[in-house]
């Protein structure tokens, strides 16, 4: 049984015979010009073709794979400050140092049942916004004329300073969903 079947041989012959001229071929300089040919033909085919996709899905305003990559990196950037943020608030709290007395004038020392204890927490109040001015009423008899023109002045004035709304540039990541257990009925 040491014999090998016939089919075997015959493919074993036929190897033999194209497979050192093949060999050979593939050592040339035409063949390694040719495959980088064809491998730079294939990138220009697949960029674009993947150009005219992107064409295509923005005319019937869908996303594209290219701006799926950009939402997907936008996100992965925000997720890490989330984390920044949220390890931030959970650190304590460092308390402020307290200036040295001998650094104080001799008139600000107080005995230090009257100071207020230092908080991290305490903010600076805010300064109150300033009262809108209102116009003085005209003493002449043409007193109704330019108020109606200055109240229209003033409605188009007010009107023209209003802030434009800033705009999103990507979407809020919504909040992971949990399954929560329904609730057992109350008894009573």
């Amino acid at each position: 049984m040491s014999e090998k079947p016939p089919w075997r041989v015959a493919i074993e012959q036929f190897e033999r015979s194209i497979g050192a001229p093949i060999e050979e071929f593939i050592k040339t300089d035409e063949f390694a010009d040719a495959a980088a040919n064809a491998a730079k033909g294939q990138t220009d085919m697949q960029r674009k073709l993947e150009s005219g996709t992107t064409q295509l899905l923005h005319g019937m305003n869908l996303p594209a794979a290219s701006d799926i990559a950009e939402l997907r990196a936008e996100i992965a950037e925000l997720r890490t400050e989330v984390r920044e943020l949220a390890r931030a608030l959970r650190a304590p709290a460092k308390p402020e140092p307290e200036v040295p007395t001998a650094a104080k004038p001799a008139a600000a020392v107080e005995p230090a049942a009257a100071r207020p204890k230092a908080t991290t927490a305490a903010r600076p109040k805010p300064k109150p916004k300033p009262k809108p001015r209102t116009a003085t009423k005209p003493t002449t008899a043409t007193a109704s004329k330019s108020k109606t023109a200055t109240a229209t002045k003033s409605k188009t004035a007010t009107a023209t300073k209003s802030k434009p709304k800033p705009k999103r540039t990507a979407p809020k990541p919504k909040p992971k969903r949990t399954a929560t257990k329904p609730k057992p009925p109350a008894t009573g």
